[in-house]
C-alpha cells in the first residue's frame, strides 16, 4: 500500500512537472511570436506621445494670448 503512494505520488509530480515544462515552452513560443506586434505597438504609442507633444506646444501661446488680453483690460479698465 505504501509503495502504491509513493508510485502515484511520483505520477503526480511527474505530470504537474510536464505540465509545467510544456507551458514553460509554449510561452516562450508565444514570446517570439508575439514579439514584433509588441514592437510595432510601442512605435505607435511613442509616434502617439509625439504628436500629443506637438499638440500640447500651443499652450504656451495661449497663455500669451492670456496675458494680453489682460494686458489690454487693464489698459482699457475693464
Amino acid at each position: 500500500m505504501l509503495s502504491q503512494g509513493l508510485i502515484l505520488m511520483v505520477m503526480g509530480m511527474g505530470m504537474v512537472y510536464l505540465f509545467l515544462s510544456i507551458m514553460v515552452i509554449c510561452m516562450g513560443i508565444m514570446s517570439s511570436v508575439l514579439k514584433p506586434h509588441a514592437e510595432a505597438e510601442e512605435r505607435a504609442e511613442r509616434e502617439r506621445a509625439a504628436q500629443e507633444a506637438l499638440r500640447r506646444q500651443p499652450a504656451a501661446d495661449d497663455a500669451m494670448v492670456a496675458v494680453a488680453i489682460a494686458a489690454a483690460a487693464r489698459e482699457h479698465g475693464i
